[in-house]
């Protein structure tokens, strides 16, 4: 299964940081993970078999909003989409 858990990094230890699941079953290797803010900018790099983002930009927290994803596997295949950081 492919998928990503809410997403809430306020701190609780609980769904502090955000991390694709199942990104090792569908590519049989690791992914690299890119996440972008809603105007495309670069705001870090995560691997799949990682602790995940954090939710931070050069030490800040970024604001609640949604954000975008491109994760692209050791065999090539890609995969594109979004998730909603809550604080």
């Amino acid at each position: 299964m492919f998928g990503y858990p809410k997403f809430t990094s306020n701190g609780d230890a609980m769904n502090d940081f955000w991390q694709i699941i199942g990104a090792d079953v569908e590519s049989s290797t690791t992914a690299t993970i890119t996440i972008f803010d809603r105007y495309a900018n670069h705001l870090g790099q995560i691997e799949s078999s990682g602790m995940g983002w954090d939710g931070t930009f050069i030490g800040k927290s970024m604001p609640e909003s949604d954000y975008w994803f491109r994760a692209i596997s050791q065999n090539d295949k890609d995969f594109k989409g979004h998730f909603t950081l809550k604080r």
